[in-house]
């Protein structure tokens, strides 16, 4: 990838590679705008599009298995969390319902970004999702695909985020 692609189009896939599951062309805008800009990152992507991210359905794509998760071999843990950041508020700001894969992505990522306002925001998010469409038998699918959420923590005095108390729990 180093050598095949410009530099603005490497930095792109290695943002987008933290990705889970489908995404639009409105991500690129999300994390491109993040310091360090990406230049044209429109046309950074569609340098990318074939190889290295797949077109699942119109408009929606996906990182190729190749690109996955390679970020870690390139930005910092501050940059990767900055990144899962950004990647739930595109997602939170795109979907207008989110189907019980995407919400569970979206706790996945909001666990990594480590960002307590964002986990918050997918809370909220979710379950005014559900409870505005009425679609309550959504909510034992949704609860069955967070079952991993529920293990975070169990070991006593493991805390989620020590560094945010607030948001941490502590298995007593």
């Amino acid at each position: 990838l180093r050598s095949e692609i410009p530099d603005s189009a490497r930095d792109l896939a290695f943002r987008l590679s933290f990705t889970f599951g489908t995404f639009s062309r409105s991500m690129i805008d999300v994390l491109g705008a993040l310091d360090p800009k990406v230049n044209m990152s429109g046309e950074a992507f569609d340098m990318l599009v074939g190889p290295w991210i797949e077109q699942v359905t119109k408009g929606r794509y996906r990182v190729s298995p190749l690109l996955f998760d390679q970020g870690k071999q390139v930005f910092s843990a501050e940059e990767i969390r900055r990144f899962h950041a950004a990647i739930c508020i595109g997602y939170l700001r795109e979907q207008t319902s989110l189907t019980q894969n995407e919400v569970s992505h979206l706790f996945m990522h909001g666990i990594f970004s480590r960002d307590g306002d964002v986990l918050m925001m997918i809370v909220q998010g979710t379950m005014n999702n559900l409870f505005e469409t009425s679609k309550h038998e959504v909510m034992k699918y949704v609860a069955e695909e967070l079952f991993w959420f529920y293990l975070i923590g169990r070991e006593k005095e493991t805390k989620i985020f020590p560094e945010n108390l607030p948001v941490s729990y502590t298995h007593l």
